[in-house]
């Protein structure tokens, strides 16, 4: 059958998430984002550690799965390469979420918190970040995250659907966008941080 996507928004910080995995990025020579900064300060600089020995060096697309991180509430946290952080626009953006849900799919994750959606992309807002988020989500063929925009999040479910027209995604700034479905029936909503649906 066809999965449900739903994306909701919400708010909080990456350390605090309980979910199977917290996505996060880091640029070219090992440069942290915020929401991978305040990991690895919450974790003892365990993130910089990892970095250091060169498991990882922020090459675009390139990933890195980290278990068992100190002082975090996730099962696992996930680093995404950035590239070079002067040259990350929209295209590199979407190159990296694609990254982090393909191997979120292979690790068999039911659920992430992305936090890809905080990285600045030049002349982009937070809206369009969201919706590129979504719409690379929904071309996964096994699409099952969860998306921060200060916490952005989709979970699915692997149940039949019959096809919906287009889906509508109500963005941050509260205006929806159309979504073209390929392959998942999807049910976009906003939530706002405590919670409640904003119709």
């Amino acid at each position: 059958g066809e999965q449900h996507v739903e994306f909701s928004i919400k708010s909080g910080s990456p350390e605090k998430q309980r979910t199977a995995c917290v996505v996060v990025g880091v640029f070219e020579h090992r440069k942290l984002s915020l929401a991978a900064d305040l990991m690895d300060r919450i974790s003892g600089f365990y993130i910089s550690d990892i970095l250091r020995r060169g498991d990882m060096d922020g090459k675009l697309g390139s990933t890195l799965l980290l278990h068992n991180v100190a002082n975090t509430l996730c099962d696992r946290v996930l680093l995404v390469g950035l590239g070079k952080e002067r040259e990350f626009k929209d295209k590199e953006y979407r190159e990296a979420v694609a990254a982090a849900v393909k191997t979120l799919n292979e690790t068999g994750a039911t659920e992430a918190a992305m936090y890809l959606t905080e990285v600045p992309v030049k002349k982009r807002e937070l809206a369009w970040k969201i919706e590129q988020a979504v719409i690379v989500t929904m071309e996964s063929v096994d699409a099952t995250i969860v998306w921060p925009s200060g916490l952005a999040c989709c979970s699915t479910q692997a149940r039949p659907l019959a096809p919906p027209a287009p889906g509508r995604l109500r963005t941050a700034t509260g205006w929806p966008r159309s979504i073209s479905n390929t392959g998942a029936a999807a049910r976009a909503r906003t939530v706002g941080a405590d919670g409640a649906h904003l119709k």
